[in-house]
């Protein structure tokens, strides 16, 4: 009776075998039901299942890991080149203020100049897309100062 539930016709054959590697039957049901016919439909349904399970669905789920990795790695790619491009555009915005506070265009800021400059709407913008302060303009004035 098993048999005829499971194997009856071509349908409810790819029906059970389908059934079998999703997870909707537990394939020992249809083992038993091929063991009252012969040992070796059993085998022939495990080897099935084994080369289903290991083969198919690994490799499938191989693909779609590589496939993840590879856009993973290509959106680095992009944040990375976002990040130099910001960088630049930094440094661009920095060179270009301090070449506006060079009051006297010898090449050189002196803390006269940045302090005249500080309240300047665009030095503040550009101090303020740096994150930097009054205090940490200082800091940052000490640390690039060449004397």
């Amino acid at each position: 009776a098993s048999l005829e539930k499971f194997f009856g016709s071509l349908h409810l054959s790819l029906h059970t075998l389908f059934r079998s590697i999703s997870g909707g039957l537990d394939w020992s049901e249809a083992v038993g039901a091929l063991a009252a016919i012969g040992t070796g439909w059993v085998y022939i349904l495990s080897i099935y299942i084994g080369f289903v399970y290991f083969a198919v669905l690994n490799v499938m789920t191989g693909m779609f890991c590589h496939r993840a990795i590879r856009e993973a790695e290509r959106d680095q790619d992009l944040i990375v080149l976002d990040a130099l491009k910001d960088r630049t555009k930094l440094k661009q915005a920095l060179q270009s203020l301090f070449w506006q506070m060079d009051d006297n265009t010898n090449g050189e800021i002196t803390l006269l100049e940045l302090e005249h400059h500080f309240n300047d709407e665009r030095a503040r913008i550009v101090f303020k897309a740096l994150e930097v302060g009054a205090v940490h303009a200082w800091t940052l004035f000490q640390s690039i100062d060449g004397d």
